[in-house]
């Protein structure tokens, strides 16, 4: 079974998380700001332009494998280009390219939030103004219901501390890796 872990950038993500993951020596896509707190992962996911425009250059000295899912920015910044399925939303556009490219069975996602947790947005602050800072989040949670119907042999577990993603089944991170 190949275990992928994904890291998107909910604020309940800790750095005690991304330790874990990183003991356990599973392969780890970072989703766009959280390759600050898993620097180890071996890939970087950012779907749009802006982003890499704002953070890229700092990323890609950390991160030796980077994905994107606009043909720009791939062009522009030297990144693989990944053909994303389905909306824009990064985090949902890196577990695809864990089981599409990654070849991933099983999937564990942290950082996952689907809400504003404690109030916030993130984990770190909010992107600049032009960005996008989870203004629609609670519409993301039914975008991805339908992931585990289209993978059907992929086991995906939600390890996120505080949720609003249930389509996955939970398991405590421990268990899980």
């Amino acid at each position: 079974m190949s275990t992928v872990v994904c890291i998107a950038s909910g604020p309940s993500l800790t750095v005690a998380d991304c330790a874990a993951v990183r003991l356990s020596g599973h392969l780890t896509i970072a989703v766009n700001n959280s390759y600050l707190l898993a620097s180890f992962a071996g890939v970087l996911y950012a779907g749009d332009r802006a982003w890499w425009k704002q953070y890229g250059k700092d990323a890609k000295a950390l991160v030796p494998e980077c994905w994107t899912a606009s043909i720009d920015a791939a062009e522009r910044f030297g990144l693989h280009h990944f053909e994303a399925r389905d909306f824009e939303n990064s985090g949902f556009q890196a577990i695809e390219l864990a089981v599409l490219k990654k070849r991933a069975t099983r999937v564990v996602l942290l950082g996952y939030d689907m809400q504003h947790t404690d109030g916030k947005r993130h984990w770190h602050q909010d992107h600049p103004a032009g960005m996008g800072n989870a203004d629609a989040v609670e519409q993301w949670p039914q975008r991805f219901a339908d992931l585990p119907y289209r993978f059907t042999h992929v086991d995906f577990i939600n390890c996120t501390r505080q949720t609003a993603l249930t389509c996955f089944r939970r398991l405590p991170l421990e268990k899980a890796l």
